[in-house]
């Protein structure tokens, strides 16, 4: 059982590694183009014209397989995620060199976007339910991308302090992992690599792309080995609190693991280049 646990948790931190990976290249490719040349404001008829058909093909999907949603909530939630599944091949597109306005990339990005949410909401398994949560993950950090190293910390330590209160206080966590075990708000550990495994583990969506958001701003800042020494403070806290829920048996709040690891990750790369001064200084 620990040997299996091992390799699904190497496993997950590729899965990690290789969503922090594509976020950075994208946010390099993109987000600086957009704000220098505001790209997504071209073509203002054709874009309008794309997005409302997306929303009618989406909204159509859903009310479609609606008996497969768990309720109202669930058909929103399900719209949202195939809206941010969209924006994350509209983005991917851009940043290889396509034209981000262009009907033909806004048309495979909306069959794209929709044919993920077709997977994990016909076929809800680990396995499409990881994939869908990774495109999500992409999604959420290039958007948080423009954040300065100062706002994400503070939200970060935020979402760290709403973690605990949740899972320690009132256990409202709980409820809600169990709830979004059949949507892309969480990564699964599965116990074995059949489809059809139960969960070992979960890690929330928040669980990666809070800490995230941090490595990405504070790449920011070019700081030395800023880059290398908070992804170990990532995975070291990441192994840290699976260790404590496969000792304890009592689910965590990895925030509280992984925000600390990362930030001392952050500070040492900035205390070993004399740079500790400019960490949260303000950004021009």
């Amino acid at each position: 059982m620990l040997a299996q646990l091992l390799i699904n948790t190497v496993a997950l931190a590729g899965i990690i590694l290789l969503i922090f990976s594509i976020s950075i290249w994208i946010t390099r490719h993109v987000v600086v183009e957009v704000t220098k040349k505001q790209q997504f404001s071209q073509s203002p008829i054709i874009g309008t014209l794309a997005v409302a058909a997306y929303f009618t093909v989406a909204l159509a999907v859903i009310v479609l397989f609606f008996k497969h949603l768990p309720g109202v909530t669930g058909a929103f939630l399900t719209v949202v995620f195939t809206l941010i599944t969209y924006r994350f091949f509209v983005t991917f597109f851009s940043a290889t060199g396509s034209d981000a306005e262009g009907i033909g990339i806004r048309l495979l990005a909306a069959t794209g976007g929709i044919a993920i949410t077709l997977l994990w909401t016909l076929y809800p398994n680990w396995f499409t339910i990881d994939i869908a949560a990774t495109l999500v993950a992409i999604t959420v950090l290039v958007m948080l991308g423009g954040l300065s190293l100062q706002t994400v910390t503070i939200i970060a330590i935020g979402v760290m302090l709403y973690d605990i209160v949740a899972v320690f206080v009132t256990g409202q966590m709980m409820e809600a992992a169990g709830a979004a075990k059949s949507m892309p708000m969480l990564f699964i550990i599965p116990k074995s690599f059949a489809l059809g495994s139960a969960p070992a583990q979960m890690l929330g969506l928040g669980d990666v792309v809070i800490p995230g958001a941090v490595i990405l701003a504070a790449l920011r800042k070019d700081i030395p080995r800023a880059y290398i020494l908070t992804l170990i403070g990532y995975f070291v806290g990441l192994l840290v609190a699976i260790a404590v829920v496969y000792v304890t048996r009592v689910m965590q709040p990895a925030t509280i693991y992984l925000v600390p690891g990362v930030l001392t990750g952050l500070l040492i790369a900035a205390y070993r280049s004399g740079m500790l001064k400019q960490v949260f200084a303000p950004e021009e």
